[in-house]
């Protein structure tokens, strides 16, 4: 059984939650064959900045559910409305369904950030789901997560050049929160992390011996609004940092 009321109070209280056992074996099997599919027969038709790779491997994809009606249904299941409406209160909208692959011994690393610089969506009324698709722990990448830092609303980012995650806080800020607040999480398989449009998080890179597959589903609430302003600023940074990444001669 899921606990709303518990995981909705360490949404708002620590920024994130965790709920075991969300997704049987069974479909975490599915999933798997499907990124793999994926991976396959559609990653060389992929744009620059849909798809980006650690050294010859995948290790992020940003637009599953736009080529896989599978991901595109799944976004749509029932549990994660409830999850997302239990937490906003609000109705919601699934938006997209992302790979996080980091592939054993050259995984990328996902510098801190906030989801909601990239979204700017008003009052951050946003939910994002992070699933397991491997064992995770410290040795190869897990996510991690200042406790209670989205108790400080949107904080200045500045251009990472990292694939797959654009953004990042100066290292100058992330010396402020004191390292009891530095959260490492820990997920099986079908474990699932639900956390706040502005708790800061990253993971390290994956130098193990073990992949560290996982997926995140993005909800927004229905009749969110977007700061355009925001969101224009953070489209030209990404423009910019994709020509450098792929056209730059």
């Amino acid at each position: 059984m899921i606990d709303y009321l518990k995981i909705k109070e360490s949404f708002y209280e620590n920024g994130f939650a965790k709920v075991e056992k969300v997704l049987s074996k069974k479909k975490v099997n599915l999933i798997r064959s499907e990124i793999n599919k994926i991976i396959i027969k559609k990653s060389k038709s992929l744009k620059p900045g849909e798809i980006h790779f650690a050294k010859k491997k995948v290790n992020t994809i940003h637009v599953l559910n736009k080529v896989s009606k599978f991901f595109k249904k799944l976004m749509n299941e029932k549990i994660f409305y409830n999850l997302a409406e239990n937490i906003i209160g609000e109705k919601m909208q699934p938006q997209w369904v992302q790979l996080f692959a980091k592939p054993a011994k050259e995984g990328l690393e996902t510098p801190a950030h906030q989801d909601n610089y990239y979204w700017c969506i008003k009052d951050s009324k946003t939910v994002t789901f992070w699933i397991a698709l491997d064992k995770v722990n410290k040795t190869n990448g897990a996510l991690y997560y200042y406790n209670k830092s989205h108790k400080l609303g949107r904080i200045a980012h500045q251009p990472s050049f990292a694939k797959g995650t654009s953004q990042t806080i100066k290292k100058s800020v992330l010396r402020k929160f004191k390292k009891k607040h530095k959260i490492i999480t820990s997920a099986s398989p079908g474990d699932l992390l639900v956390h706040h449009g502005d708790v800061v998080h990253g993971s390290s890179k994956n130098l193990s011996n073990q992949s560290r597959r996982g997926i995140s589903i993005w909800f927004k609430a229905k009749k969110a609004k977007i700061n355009r302003t925001h969101l224009s600023q953070y489209k030209l940074s990404l423009k910019k940092q994709i020509q450098n990444i792929y056209y730059k001669n």
